[in-house]
């Protein structure tokens, strides 16, 4: 998985653990599919929903 790999290379650049990194990528998705469903974007907002499902029910490790 994509996401998997990216929090290994964002765990070694910033020395943060990749539990830590993966929640924020959680939340990240999560709190602008939800900004921009407010704006009735609802063409922008389904991506970023969609993959913070994934994210939300998966662990990095």
């Amino acid at each position: 998985m994509l996401a998997r790999r990216y929090c290994r290379l964002m765990a070694a650049e910033t020395g943060l653990d990749e539990d830590t990194i993966w929640e924020w990528g959680h939340l990240e998705r999560v709190s602008t599919g939800l900004y921009l469903l407010s704006l009735d974007a609802e063409d922008l907002d389904r991506p970023f929903l969609r993959t913070a499902e994934p994210l939300g029910v998966t662990a990095p490790r």
